[in-house]
């Protein structure tokens, strides 16, 4: 059996997150997918994963030969995207995750286009409000806004960007627009709070005092992005939210803001872990990013 087909299997089972999963990617059945592990197992003389029912998780000897597998195979596929120059000739898996409501939003019809370009690129898109750790759990691209805390990774900005506070007309009709940022201490302010903790601190900007920080209330909480923008539409409250989020619901009327003077910068940036040699198909669709959130 071939090495690099045991490795290119071992790959695709840690990205998926099963035996199954890798099967459909690579077009055979999980009795193969299985027996190819088996087998690499056997020659390097440990187990690279440990199987439940539930999932698998990688041993120690796994997380060190996975590095070392991402690292050979991203450089058989980067020496051969030089030698071949061919349109189309990007292939492999990429893993994105991305904000919830940019994902079903501005995102999917990039990425779709991206695909059509790239017949031979397998995507999967993982939307999350949470900050995902990228090494750990196999990510090649995040899609973030804001700040950026984790300095193993490398950003390049794709897009300037700001916060927006907004709600539905029908929630201003019943209650009096805020002057300043102040001034929500006595509305419903709807909460995200991604990672779970307590997040009714907002920030915003003044010009003369610089960052400002407003204590917030609401009923109404969740982790997920798309949940507290369907509150908004809905005239339950006002949202933080990213402008690429309901900027067409900004644009349609159906949601109105306020405060905008004092809003923060919440630029978009294209994540990813710092390697020596990025892949081409990861290179590539950075790029092809970088141009659509460009656009207009």
């Amino acid at each position: 059996m071939s090495v690099l087909l045991e490795m290119q299997t071992f790959l695709e089972i840690v990205n998926r997150g099963s035996l199954s999963a890798a099967a459909r990617a690579m077009s055979t059945v999980p009795s193969t997918i299985s027996a190819r592990l088996s087998a690499l197992e056997d020659r390097l003389g440990v187990a690279l994963l440990v199987r439940s029912t539930r999932r698998l998780r990688l041993t120690d000897e796994g997380e060190r030969y996975l590095v070392d597998c991402r690292r050979i195979l991203d450089e058989i596929e980067r020496t051969e995207a030089c030698i071949g120059r061919l349109k189309g000739s990007l292939r492999g898996s990429l893993r994105i995750t991305a904000p919830s409501d940019l994902g079903r939003g501005r995102l999917r019809p990039i990425l779709d286009a991206f695909a059509e370009e790239h017949p031979r690129v397998q995507i999967h898109l993982h939307l999350s409000d949470g900050v995902v750790d990228l090494v750990r759990d196999g990510f090649d691209v995040a899609l973030r806004t804001g700040e950026l805390e984790d300095n193993r990774l490398v950003a390049r900005k794709l897009a300037r960007c700001h916060r927006v506070v907004c709600a539905s007309p029908s929630y201003w009709s019943r209650r009096p627009r805020p002057l300043t940022p102040a001034d929500l201490a006595e509305h419903e302010c709807l909460l995200w709070m991604p990672d779970g903790q307590n997040h009714a601190t907002w920030m915003f900007t003044t010009e003369d005092r610089g960052p400002l920080e407003v204590r917030v209330q609401g009923r109404r909480s969740s982790n997920d992005g798309e949940l507290v923008r369907a509150w908004a539409l809905e005239g339950l409250g006002i949202a933080l939210k990213s402008f690429w989020a309901v900027e067409r619901d900004l644009e349609s009327g159906k949601l109105e803001s306020v405060l905008n003077r004092y809003v923060r910068a919440a630029d978009l940036y294209a994540v990813y872990p710092s390697r020596r040699h990025l892949p081409s198909r990861a290179r590539a669709l950075i790029d092809h990013l970088a141009s659509a959130f460009a656009t207009p």
